[in-house]
């Protein structure tokens, strides 16, 4: 029998599933080793491993090592493509574009069937903004730091504004003290540049469907006055797309 093992390295978290004829066994957000022990408890050995790694070389050799010594395979890493499936990357250099974003778009694109036009929001460690249009050409998008990423500049480059970054906030309210100020401050920020952004990408092409991801996105998502569906696994989704139809 056939165990895929799909992993999202991203900056901060790394998201998998492993999944049998296409039915999902179990999925997570882990590190490594935590994911070897889960599938060691319920007997599971992966015989494929797909890979999507916004780091560098030396993140992707130490993932081929630990596949190579917990599974017994080679891992096969994902890398952006200037056209596949219909998606048309909009860069002048395609392999500049984060494989993330890539996948995602893939995703979105398989989802809405393809001929419209479409946009990919993440919110996590960056939040991006990605738009494609009705031929399937990615017309660019939008980088800026995630809501996490703020807060830690607000830290790291002010001598007076200190509050515990470890507070979660959900409200948009003007906050009372500096800590809610900065917990709302920085999700108004997000918002304001999701819903413009969004604006902006629906004068250019015309949005039919939009898809957002990202660890922040459920804290940010109630607020949004357009229509969108919300896919925590939008980048796996996307992993598999892309690695179905080549093989």
């Amino acid at each position: 029998m056939s165990n895929i093992l799909d992993i999202d390295v991203g900056n901060t978290r790394c998201k998998w599933r492993i999944r049998r004829h296409g039915e999902c066994l179990h999925r997570g957000a882990d590190d490594l080793d935590h994911i070897q022990t889960t599938l060691e408890a319920y007997d599971i050995v992966p015989n494929e491993l797909r890979i999507s790694c916004v780091k560098g070389e030396t993140t992707e050799r130490q993932l081929t090592d630990w596949s190579e010594t917990a599974f017994g395979i080679e891992p096969r890493f994902a890398r952006t493509l200037g056209s596949w499936l219909g998606l048309t990357v909009g860069y002048q250099d395609p392999s500049r574009l984060g494989v993330d974003r890539w996948l995602a778009m893939l995703a979105g694109l398989k989802t809405s069937g393809g001929n419209t036009g479409y946009c990919v929001i993440d919110c996590g460690s960056a939040i991006t903004l990605d738009v494609v249009d009705s031929t399937g050409l990615h017309r660019g998008g939008y980088i800026v730091p995630g809501v996490q990423m703020m807060r830690n500049a607000l830290l790291a480059n002010t001598d007076r504004v200190r509050f515990s970054n470890d507070m979660s906030a959900t409200e948009f309210a003007p906050g009372c003290n500096t800590a809610t100020a900065v917990l709302n401050g920085t999700l108004m920020a997000a918002l304001g540049t999701i819903e413009r952004g969004y604006r902006e990408m629906q004068r250019l092409v015309g949005i039919e469907n939009c898809f957002i991801t990202g660890g922040d996105a459920p804290a940010l998502i109630e607020q949004l006055d357009f229509n969108h569906t919300y896919n925590a696994e939008l980048v796996l989704d996307g992993l598999d797309h892309a690695f179905k139809e080549r093989d």
